[in-house]
């Protein structure tokens, strides 16, 4: 069983023009020593899935559970036979130069291109509102291993981060947690 102790939220504020992958870089970079040889579990929203984010991960030795865009790795998980298994990507040089944010990141797969991603899949029914069902698809990408995080498991620690999301929403929105604690960088 693992425990999960602690969460720590960091937030920094930024121009909307200003792209989330920068910032997640600089988080993971000024974190780092914070965390040294700690068990991380980074959880992200679907613009985090990119090999190259990933890779970092693994330099770093985290953990990551992100939610998957339909389009990333998609002819890997189209052979995929269940909705709970690894697959792997050949990290090349035409891969390497996407890396461009992480010189740590291009050496860590120089030394083994070989990248595995575990890939779960659930279908998530909701009804919208007009009542009508829906079924979505999510896909989401993790190097938990299977042995002590099932997918069911899995799901619900994913869920954790939708509801840090919500929580900050309401920080930010009714009590105006940024006018009252930022300054203008």
């Amino acid at each position: 069983m693992i425990s999960l102790m602690a969460f720590l939220l960091i937030s920094q504020q930024k121009q909307a023009t200003h792209s989330e992958m920068p910032l997640a870089l600089q988080h993971l970079y000024a974190t780092s020593d914070l965390y040294k040889d700690m068990k991380v579990i980074y959880l992200a929203d679907r613009c985090y899935g990119s090999a190259g984010l990933i890779c970092f991960f693994d330099y770093l030795g985290y953990y990551y559970c992100v939610r998957g865009k339909s389009y990333f790795y998609k002819s890997q998980i189209s052979q995929m036979k269940s909705n709970n298994e690894y697959i792997t990507i050949n990290i090349n040089d035409k891969w390497l130069k996407r890396f461009s944010f992480s010189p740590e990141a291009i050496e860590y797969r120089r030394k083994n291109s070989e990248l595995k991603i575990r890939v779960v899949k659930r279908n998530y029914i909701y009804y919208d509102e007009l009542e009508m069902r829906q079924v979505q698809e999510m896909t989401y990408f993790t190097n938990l291993p299977k042995e002590e995080f099932e997918k069911r498991k899995m799901e619900a620690l994913y869920s954790k981060r939708l509801d840090i999301e919500v929580a900050y929403k309401t920080l930010k929105t009714q009590l105006e947690l940024e006018r009252n604690v930022s300054t203008n960088v």
